[in-house]
């Protein structure tokens, strides 16, 4: 579609200022504009001259606390006792794909395992975020037992500090003492592509990594965190590439791929598998407030192809508004048993960081002085989620018996016994074939979010500006509309860190026949990644 001209939505007296960022075509003359989420750009173009915003009303773009209520949903408890998932691993051993279908993740007995933890944000802004006291204490009190190491490669991040993979193999060895699954994350989000030239290390870091931890059975594989701007020959060109090179040394461990639109169009995956399907993957990526049109789209390809949500907030896609904490725990329900078959699908929170954003686990500064259980709104969801829902030695989800229709079984999953250190529910071995994903081709759509992290210190979150950064990181998509056009916006700096390619925060607005390929990607500027 093509965005109104701006000058057809009526002025907003009650926004003083002028923003050469805020585009406000895409509101269609006030049609898709939804709810408020707080962003100076929705003030500009959405809201009655005669009535303030969110924006103007400091309730929006970029509270930490996620704003004044912060009541628990229905079915979630306002304070859980804490739960203790140490040593989990022992109770599994390594993860393959296997089930009826071969589309659920189980454990070296055959049943199936869900995992359910946080992923870290930026590990070079946020490094007094990342210590093993802190995932101790997500493991120990949360009852985590997954931690999703975003090792960033732009942005600051590997590529020009490769100082930062010392920190992932901390996190890993962190982990394995205190038992818990890993996820070790090329995050490449800025640029989109991830075969520019900005990862060329993507291959020696992952032969790297596979010769290290190949006899690991804690570790996990993430090969490209939100393609953007790019489709998905490409994409699976990359993952081909970097599949090939992992399983030359290890043959076994879980690998996921990221999906184009920011990791959202799991049906191209779908369509078009990628060569060694065996023990792979997709990554779905969900942000509450801009994305509940997907949730259809999970239900619909969990029956096809093995999905691994690597991330996902209850913001909207630019990690501020909200929190959408009902709308959250739609899609967190369905992934305890997604699709025809049953699924439980495996999920990582963006993010455990006290970056003053709605997404964010913690408040402002809560990591320099320590304070592991300084929850925003949006962490305090998911503390209590967490402590009611996830899986522990004794408590796992069973593999639906259901026969896969869609997708022929292949391959069998190993069957070593796990280690048992800890206490566990002994499940009889089965042998369960697996397979890889069946094509169809339903269109995924739009919005991620970007990166910009802070400081420990709680920061003012002034209206989004272009002025130059200092450094911290971008943030996620759609806060600021920037001019659309069909290209992936480039990088704008932010008024503290980097800024980064921001995901489209306001397309998502649009009905969802028209979010279906998103028509403009804007750039979102200021949150989180």
């Amino acid at each position: 579609m093509t965005p109104a001209p701006a000058t057809d939505v009526p002025p907003q007296s009650n926004c003083p200022g002028s923003s050469p960022n805020c585009d406000c075509g895409w509101t269609n003359n006030g049609a898709n504009c939804g709810t408020d989420d707080g962003s100076e750009c929705f003030c500009r173009c959405c809201c009655p001259s005669t009535n303030k915003c969110n924006w103007q009303n400091g309730g929006g773009g970029g509270g930490g606390g996620g704003g004044s209520n912060c009541a628990m949903p229905a079915g979630v408890p306002s304070d859980p006792p804490a739960k203790n998932n140490r040593n989990f691993i022992d109770c599994h051993g390594k993860l393959t794909l296997g089930g009826p279908s071969g589309l659920q993740l189980v454990d070296e007995s055959g049943a199936a395992v869900q995992l359910m933890g946080m992923s870290s944000h930026g590990l070079h802004w946020f490094p007094n975020c990342y210590t093993k006291e802190a995932i101790q204490h997500l493991t120990e009190n949360w009852g985590i037992n997954l931690f999703r190491a975003a090792m960033y490669v732009g942005e600051g991040g590997y590529a020009s500090n490769p100082s930062v993979k010392q920190t992932v193999k901390d996190i890993v060895q962190w982990c394995k003492e205190l038992g818990i699954y890993v996820m070790i994350d090329w995050h490449m989000l800025n640029p989109g592509n991830p075969n520019d030239g900005t990862y060329s290390g993507a291959q020696a870091f992952f032969e790297e990594m596979a010769t290290l931890y190949k006899n690991e059975k804690h570790v996990l594989y993430e090969l490209a965190n939100e393609p953007n701007g790019v489709q998905w020959p490409a994409v699976k060109s990359y993952h081909n590439k970097i599949i090939a090179a992992i399983r030359r040394i290890d043959t076994e461990t879980i690998i996921i791929c990221g999906t184009p639109t920011w990791s959202q169009e799991i049906d191209k995956a779908a369509a078009d598998p990628v060569d060694q399907p065996r023990n792979v993957m997709y990554t779905f990526h969900f942000y509450a407030g801009s994305h509940q049109g997907l949730l259809a789209n999970v239900e619909t390809y969990a029956s096809q192809i093995p999905i691994f949500v690597t991330e996902w907030g209850t913001s909207m896609a630019s990690g501020d508004g909200g929190p959408y904490l009902p709308e959250t725990k739609k899609f967190l329900d369905t992934f305890n048993s997604a699709g025809s078959l049953g699924i439980s699908i495996s999920w990582a929170q963006w993010s455990y960081a006290d970056k003053n954003e709605v997404s964010a686990a913690l408040n402002p500064g809560a990591c320099s002085s320590k304070s592991w259980d300084d929850t925003s709104c949006s962490g305090t969801f998911l503390k209590n989620y967490i402590k009611a829902n996830a899986p522990t030695c004794g408590n796992t989800p069973s593999v639906t018996s259901a026969p896969d229709t869609t997708v022929p079984a292949t391959d069998v999953p190993k069957t070593s016994a796990p280690s048992t250190d800890a206490p566990a529910t002994a499940v009889p071995k089965t042998s369960v074939p697996k397979t890889d994903a069946p094509e169809t081709d339903a269109p995924a759509t739009d919005a991620p979010r970007t990166s910009a992290p802070e400081t420990d210190a709680p920061e003012t979150m002034a209206p989004k500006t272009n002025a130059p950064a200092t450094d911290a990181p971008a943030t996620k998509p759609g806060q600021t509309r920037a001019p659309a056009t069909d290209a992936p916006a480039t990088d704008a700096m932010e008024t503290h860190p980097p800024q980064s390619l921001v995901k489209q925060g306001h397309l998502q607005r649009m009905p969802l026949p028209q979010m279906h390929r998103r028509q403009t990607p804007l750039k979102r500027m200021h949150l989180r990644q």
